[in-house]
């Protein structure tokens, strides 16, 4: 499993959904050097279009996020 900071690559997760279909849109979705697959591999996908394996991890890195974000939320409605 590829582990994802998403506040180090400063996920912008609208940007990302917007990538699926609009690969231009990955240039506002995170920083792409501060992912596994680097700097290099982001430009390509949005040069020539998503691979599926690139499609695959923008789709996982949304709902990853999105699974944080709900889990923080029942973290701190307990607490409360």
């Amino acid at each position: 499993m590829t582990f994802y900071n998403f506040d180090a690559m400063q996920l912008r997760v609208a940007n990302a959904r917007a990538a699926l279909t609009n690969p231009a849109a990955l240039d506002g979705a995170f920083i792409w050097s501060r992912t596994p697959q680097g700097e290099e591999y982001w430009r390509q996908q949005r040069d020539n279009g998503l691979t599926e394996e690139g499609r695959s991890t923008l789709a996982y890195m949304i709902a990853q996020s999105i699974e944080l974000e709900i889990v923080g939320e029942m973290h701190r409605r307990a607490a409360a």
